[in-house]
């Protein structure tokens, strides 16, 4: 009989619910936190699901088609004038530093290393 009273008096009124509180509050945060990770993560997937279903549809694959030529193939001639101009300036910068230390017959080899070695390492990672 008193065990009894002794349970009631720990579990009822605000000391017990203060204890309960202290014993479950950070699987509240934790949990609350999962369950927002979760939500938000399923609204990305649903998102990217129907961003893909509207990409390849039969009317937007022509237009996909002529963004990547535009994108691609008309863009070369401004990708040429930034290779030029960044190469000028690399050869002025280069220049200067090895008149310094006397090695200035080394441009050539220097500045063609430097065009080579982005195309060696696409192909390496091919």
């Amino acid at each position: 009989m008193m065990l009894d009273e002794d349970n009631r008096k720990l579990s009822g009124g605000r000391a017990g619910r203060q204890l309960v509180a202290f014993l479950t509050g950070p699987f509240a945060v934790f949990g609350r936190s999962v369950i927002r990770w979760t939500n938000n993560s399923g609204a990305a997937v649903i998102f990217f699901l129907l961003a893909f279903q509207k990409i390849f549809r039969p009317k937007q694959v022509s237009k996909i088609v002529q963004q990547v030529y535009y994108i691609g193939a008309r863009s070369s001639m401004i990708i040429m004038l930034v290779g030029l101009f960044t190469g000028m300036v690399l050869g002025l910068q280069m220049q200067s530093t090895l008149v310094n230390v006397g090695a200035q017959g080394y441009l050539g080899t220097i500045i063609c290393s430097c065009i080579r070695l982005p195309t060696l390492l696409i192909r390496m990672s091919w």
